[in-house]
């Protein structure tokens, strides 16, 4: 059993009346992702589960009002699950948007130049992760940027396994 202080809730700033899920922080501490649930029963903030961002200026400050990250990452579908990488430059998730050859969901990646600059258009992670049978989500990167963790719907040992697969070797810098 594990002793010390209890869970303390994020409070209202970054909490809403409908439901929280997917928590990834930065390396640094100062920032928190997340995501709206996608459970059919699932209220949603704005128009289908984002991806959302809440900063702090200090890891002992309190947490800002929670920012949907826009138009650029999100879209009218669902956008989920997302994963930081350690230099706060990548962002990985799950998104059923315009699924082209592969099933829904599918895993993305988006981009920026610095932390201060806006994430730019994502990136299907192509056909070396999303495959046109099953859907992938659930994205998770490694600490060296190496390794990406996802979980997919494709033949293996039971319904939904878990994957790896190597971006350095498929030419994805993190």
């Amino acid at each position: 059993m594990i002793h010390g202080p209890p869970p303390v809730n994020l409070g209202l700033k970054v909490n809403s009346a409908m439901a929280e899920i997917d928590p990834t922080i930065s390396a640094d501490g100062l920032s928190l992702y997340f995501s709206d649930a996608i459970w059919r029963t699932a209220r949603h903030r704005l128009g289908g589960p984002d991806i959302w961002v809440t900063t702090r200026k200090s890891k002992d400050a309190p947490w800002g009002p929670a920012v949907n990250l826009g138009p650029t990452v999100n879209t009218s579908v669902i956008d989920v699950a997302p994963s930081i990488s350690m230099d706060g430059l990548t962002l990985y998730f799950a998104s059923n948007r315009n699924r082209g050859a592969y099933a829904q969901p599918d895993i993305w990646m988006t981009t920026r130049k610095t932390k201060d600059d806006p994430w730019g258009p994502p990136v299907n992670l192509g056909p070396t992760v999303n495959t046109p049978t099953s859907g992938e989500w659930g994205p998770d990167i490694s600490s060296d940027g190496s390794t990406l963790y996802f979980v997919s719907g494709r033949p293996g040992f039971g319904k939904a396994d878990i994957w790896q697969v190597s971006l350095k070797a498929h030419g994805v810098k993190e």
